[in-house]
């Protein structure tokens, strides 16, 4: 004999087809629970339904607040940026302004030099000419001097050097 657990079912045979019958009331009896259930699902399902509901609210306010706040972080941001901007070109107006003088004084720098430059040429072109008439006598006396002199003989340059380098 085989021992059976208590566990364990009698293995059933799929070819027979076994109808179960239950009384009425009996089946009114268990549809009853069922409905019960079943109303006790539907409410606990509404109540999830409108806790979601707050949640969803909730969250919807957050973030409009969240995104009202990001939008004025980005206002912000955007003022900030064309702030610095603004006083980025103001500080390079202020450096144009300061180069520009700088320029403009360097210009009168240069056109200052350039006309003593030209007063000292004038002066040393005065002074080298002085210093040339007086080691150059004027045309009248060179002309009436030359009138004074003795002719001289003038030697041929070219033989006398000929001369000169066969001795060597």
């Amino acid at each position: 004999m085989t021992r059976r657990s208590k566990w364990t079912r009698p293995l059933s045979i799929p070819s027979q087809k076994r109808t179960i019958s239950f009384p009425k009331n009996m089946l009114e009896k268990q549809n009853m629970p069922i409905e019960l259930a079943w109303a006790g699902e539907q409410q606990r399902m509404l109540m999830a339904a409108a806790e979601l509901q707050q949640k969803n609210a909730s969250t919807v306010t957050e973030f409009a607040s969240v995104h009202e706040e990001l939008s004025r972080e980005i206002e912000k941001c955007l003022l900030k940026s064309e702030v610095e901007a603004q006083w980025q070109q103001t500080e390079n107006g202020e450096h144009t302004e300061q180069m520009t003088k700088e320029r403009d004084a360097l210009a009168s720098d240069i056109e200052a030099l350039e006309s003593r430059t030209s007063t000292m040429e004038g002066e040393w072109n005065d002074q080298l000419r002085d210093a040339l008439n007086l080691k150059m006598p004027s045309k009248r006396s060179t002309n009436a001097q030359m009138g004074s002199l003795k002719p001289c003989k003038i030697r041929n340059i070219d033989s006398h050097s000929s001369t000169e380098n066969s001795d060597s």
